[in-house]
């Protein structure tokens, strides 16, 4: 996503793609920032393409565990609604990575995460995929 984003801002203002990394590297914080500082003098013979996937063997592989880790531990806590917009993040966040999950999986696990008394009434109505 961080990816597609710079991309659209670059060509929308037009911007030569020869300043597309200094430029996307400009408003890195936390660890993607001392990453960066680990790799600064590699980064003038990347290109674009070369630099994201570098970036994204760096950190994706890390984002997408995590992702998979809260997918597992999510439950309901709060309000369904609450709940729900929990799940469509996480979810959300999962499909950028692979829009090849069934559609069932996601419908199991979040009945699996709702209270126990919600999951009740949920599982008689047998919600179709």
């Amino acid at each position: 996503m961080w990816k597609t984003l710079a991309e659209q801002y670059f060509i929308m203002f037009a911007i030569h793609e020869s300043y597309w990394v200094p430029m996307a590297t400009l408003n890195f914080t936390g660890s993607p920032k001392v990453w960066l500082h680990s790799v600064r003098k590699n980064l003038s013979s990347l290109d674009w393409s070369s630099f994201c996937a570098l970036l994204c063997t760096r950190f994706g592989r890390d984002r997408h565990q995590m992702l998979i880790r809260q997918f597992f531990i999510l439950r309901q806590h709060d309000t369904v609604s609450e709940y729900i917009e929990r799940f469509e993040n996480v979810m959300n966040n999962l499909i950028a990575y692979s829009d090849a999950i069934h559609p069932l999986y996601f419908l199991t696990r979040f009945i699996e995460g709702l209270k126990n008394d919600i999951r009740a009434m949920v599982m008689v109505q047998r919600p179709p995929v």
